[in-house]
């Protein structure tokens, strides 16, 4: 039984594109797609533990959620989470670096100190790791804001290198390179036109 967000099914059933890869993704065949859809929370009783499904808004793509496995005392991030890599903002699918923060807030909410952290890619890891993740991406968040208020462009802002102080530490054996983080941060930023305000 596949179960996934409300927007899983939509995104499945219909072709997207990825311009950022220039990647062109069919729709997904009817026996691919989720059975069992929900629109923000969701509780399976299951193998003696109570799982949690929490969907956190625009933070990876508009489709994200991740689970808290009570009694194990373990929460499972999917992609709003990367160890030792910048996230990957889909924009094409609805995602948002703000809502990537808040996730990120939101998964700390529940953990505690003892809390195993599985990120959608990388080790096992836990909230001190995720805080300082954190940590980094609203420091490059901040750095991109201060392009933007100039005025800069897109092919400006990744002249300007805004990740560099954290590019050795978040992008070795990652997917996501420097230049592509940049571009979609700035392409989130100045498509919401919005702020994060406060923690």
């Amino acid at each position: 039984m596949i179960v996934g967000h409300d927007n899983v099914r939509a995104r499945m059933s219909t072709p997207q594109v990825r311009e950022i890869f220039n990647q062109q993704i069919p729709a997904s065949p009817e026996g691919a797609l989720p059975i069992v859809t929900f629109s923000d929370e969701m509780t399976f009783h299951w193998n003696d533990d109570t799982i949690r499904i929490y969907h956190v808004p625009s933070a990876h793509t508009d489709s994200d959620s991740f689970l808290y496995f009570e009694n194990a005392n373990v929460i499972h991030t999917g992609d709003n989470f990367v160890v030792g890599c910048y996230p990957f903002i889909d924009v094409d699918s609805g995602g948002d670096i703000d809502g990537i923060i808040r996730a990120g807030y939101r998964i700390l909410s529940i953990a505690d100190s003892d809390t195993a952290i599985m990120p959608g890619h990388g080790s096992v890891s836990d909230a001190a790791a995720l805080t300082d993740w954190l940590d980094v991406v609203k420091a490059t968040r901040a750095n991109m804001q201060s392009l933007i208020d100039q005025g800069m462009s897109e092919e400006q802002a990744v002249s300007a290198r805004p990740t560099v102080e954290h590019d050795a530490d978040y992008t070795d054996g990652c997917f996501m390179s420097a230049e592509v983080y940049t571009r979609l941060l700035y392409q989130s930023m100045s498509r919401c036109g919005c702020s994060l305000g406060s923690d």
